[in-house]
């Protein structure tokens, strides 16, 4: 834990702790606050009658009415005051250098991952099912496991558990560790909640599956898999697997049978999607979820000045990326070119005055529809290549909001053409 030194200082409470766990913590460390819920207030004694209020709720000092902070005199405390407090970074203003500053300190992770650290429900499942990563380990939340056992849906299946191992390393880290054990307790509830709302039955085919494919599943606290999932929502689970690798294609042939694997329905003319220099990855996953849910045959990504294929683009894709016809090409201009020159038509996306209006536009022919990125759009050497350049008309004139997020111009854009009669 953290101990006050004898040096004046500013400390900023940790609201959540306190709030959630003042009774547990200062009993087992023989500390007695004063808490009151419902008024948001914490007190505890610092010795020869200095006590001390803090609203956590609006975090201010209650007695001397600070904003934030309360500086102890060093005459004030004793040599030997070790109370242990849990403190976030404190912030000091302009002139602080000679101020210290104090931190929760954290546990470092042992766990080191093979690959990459795939999150989320729906993404692994689909990536244990589509064969497209090689498959490492699975880490589960220890609460989630316990869930789980108590109702004997895992029996029989081998888990190992990491969580003494990975927060065990000396005294200080113990204490965290029964924090982190006691929010984890507390969450029981709460992930039961989503086990009811989000397919339990898909949490046990994953584990299953990997019982049958003999990956090792570990146990751990929802520390490390925060660490694992640097920091994204991970649902409980996360899995350490190889990167996903996309294939390198030049051009789109008419038949593109003959050419790449695709997802889409034969009864209407293949529509493609065409990404150019996307930056954000949410966007890119966001984008892949729509164009898999309406049956958008492939993407192409540009191989230069692009976000990669993360596992944050898969979760924020619910997995559609495990098990897509995504491809990846050197050059934008020249695959359109080629692509052109093998029968698709090429529409580019603009906000300019001669744009035509999507509503307009029938897809009655192989169409590969470009995107461009988030802030300039597309270049000029990408509109040179287009047969058309299409835009979404808005209904109001304000100048306020002039434009769509990428994404959802996607879903659109693709929902009209493939709706447009």
């Amino acid at each position: 834990m953290i101990k006050i030194n004898n040096n004046c200082f500013g400390v900023t409470i940790c609201k959540r702790y306190y709030s959630l766990y003042s009774e547990e913590y200062f009993s087992k460390f023989n500390k007695k606050p004063g808490y009151d819920n419902n008024k948001g207030k914490i007190s505890f004694n610092k010795g020869d009658n200095n006590r001390f209020t803090f609203d956590y709720k609006s975090s201010r000092n209650v007695e001397n009415n600070n904003p934030r902070y309360k500086s102890f005199n060093r005459n004030s405390m004793n040599n030997d005051h070790t109370d242990d407090i849990i403190i976030e970074k404190s912030h000091y203003g302009r002139n602080s250098k000679n101020k210290s500053k104090l931190e929760k300190k954290n546990i470092s992770n042992s766990i080191k991952l093979k690959g990459e650290g795939l999150f989320g429900v729906n993404p692994i499942d689909i990536a244990l099912n589509s064969d497209n990563r090689s498959i490492y380990a699975l880490y589960i939340q220890n609460t989630l496991i316990k869930s789980l056992q108590s109702t004997g849906s895992i029996d029989n299946v081998k888990i190992i558990s990491l969580v003494s191992e990975v927060n065990s390393q000396n005294r200080e880290k113990k204490e965290f560790q029964y924090l982190e054990e006691t929010e984890d307790q507390n969450e029981d509830a709460e992930m039961n909640r989503y086990s009811d709302r989000k397919r339990t039955d898909t949490i046990i085919d994953i584990i299953m599956k990997c019982k049958r494919e003999n990956i090792p599943i570990y146990s751990v606290d929802k520390k490390s898999l925060n660490e694992l999932s640097k920091q994204n929502l991970h649902q409980g689970l996360v899995m350490d697997c190889s990167p996903l690798v996309l294939v390198t294609i030049d051009y789109l042939d008419r038949d593109m049978q003959s050419h790449v694997k695709t997802n889409g329905r034969k009864s209407r003319p293949p529509l493609w999607i065409v990404l150019d220099e996307l930056w954000d990855s949410m966007n890119i996953g966001a984008i892949i979820r729509s164009s898999y849910y309406f049956g958008v045959d492939g993407i192409v990504v540009s191989d230069k000045n692009s976000s990669p294929i993360t596992p944050v683009t898969s979760k924020i894709s619910s997995g559609a990326v495990e098990d897509y016809s995504i491809y990846k090409t050197l050059s934008i201009p020249s695959f359109l070119q080629r692509s052109r020159e093998k029968g698709w038509r090429v529409l580019g996306t603009s906000l300019s005055d001669d744009s035509k209006d999507i509503s307009t536009v029938k897809l009655d022919e192989p169409t590969i529809l470009v995107l461009g990125n988030e802030g300039f759009g597309l270049k000029q050497s990408i509109l040179d290549k287009c047969n058309s350049v299409i835009k979404i008309v808005p209904n109001s004139k304000s100048s306020k909001v002039d434009s769509l997020n990428v994404s959802v111009s996607t879903a659109i854009l693709v929902y009209s053409l493939l709706n447009t009669k």
